[in-house]
């Protein structure tokens, strides 16, 4: 401030003992000691003594492999750590999700705290869907599986074998099943359960002959729609879409027949419900779609 003048401060214990918010009080006193009691004045110390950390969360849903890497600045050394765990190291390693807090205490006795929270990634939530069966005798069920949580990329393992991409199967009525999801992390999560979709499909009709299997999904749909088809031999044939009133509006596939899979995008169409026929040589399967 203008008009003041510094003098050399003295006092019985150097500043490094002196905490945060200690009260200081100052005079002067002259080179033969004299001191002027009138200019007297009470400071207030404000050293600074903190701490920060970074923080490494756990992966895996109950991992150990969190950490806190924890940084000070200022306070005399040496210093020592109390941690809400029981440890005394300065840095925290091998921890599970969860809050940690440290007090830190310098060799003045001055003292300083802070909390801290490890998260965790997690494992991949998985949720088994619509099962879907097969048109025709084996009837067989489509276990379709939705990943969540943990992070992607999703490898799927159905029955113990890597399916790329494959988020569900075909699996015989009746027959048990397996999945386990591993995520990019190597985080997974297994469930299991046995096919038990309806053993026939209601909306079926004029089913003749057992050579040809179709499955048709999901139904209802919102637009897109997954027709496959598997025969157990080659034969000529045609994939048609039909409105209620039995009129064709296109013709999604014709030709020979084999294991196929067709995409249908119904969006071009009003919403409703519609006829998707199949029909070869021998045999014609005809599936009521809506579309919503």
């Amino acid at each position: 401030c203008s008009g003041m003048t510094s003098f050399p401060f003295s006092h019985p214990n150097p500043l490094d003992n002196l905490c945060e918010g200690c009260q200081v009080t100052a005079w002067v006193v002259d080179a033969n000691g004299c001191t002027s009691n009138s200019l007297v004045t009470t400071l207030k110390f404000l050293k600074v003594f903190t701490t920060s950390a970074i923080v490494t969360d756990a992966i895996c849903t109950g991992d150990a492999n969190g950490a806190i890497d924890l940084s000070v600045t200022g306070g005399p050394l040496p210093l020592s750590y109390s941690w809400s765990n029981g440890a005394t190291s300065q840095d925290l390693s091998n921890l599970t999700a969860g809050t940690y807090s440290v007090t830190v205490t310098a060799n003045n006795g001055c003292t300083t705290s802070n909390t801290w929270v490890v998260d965790e990634i997690g494992d991949p939530v998985v949720v088994i869907g619509t099962q879907i069966s097969t048109l025709t005798k084996p009837y067989k069920c489509r276990i379709t599986a939705t990943v969540s949580a943990g992070t992607a990329p999703y490898s799927y393992y159905w029955n113990g074998s890597l399916l790329p991409g494959g988020t569900s199967i075909l699996v015989t009525l009746g027959s048990a099943w397996s999945l386990n999801v591993v995520d990019a992390n190597g985080c997974n999560t297994s469930t299991t359960g046995t096919s038990a979709c309806l053993a026939f499909n209601p909306h079926t009709q004029n089913i003749l002959g057992d050579n040809l299997e179709v499955s048709i999904y999901p139904n209802p749909t919102t637009g897109l729609l997954n027709i496959e088809l598997s025969v157990s031999e080659e034969c000529d044939g045609e994939i048609a879409l039909y409105n209620i009133l039995g009129e064709k509006l296109e013709i999604i596939y014709q030709g020979v027949v084999e294991n196929n899979k067709f995409d249908l995008n119904l969006e071009k169409y009003p919403k409703g419900i519609y006829l998707v026929k199949v029909q070869t040589n021998n045999q014609i399967l005809t599936e009521k779609v809506i579309y919503k």
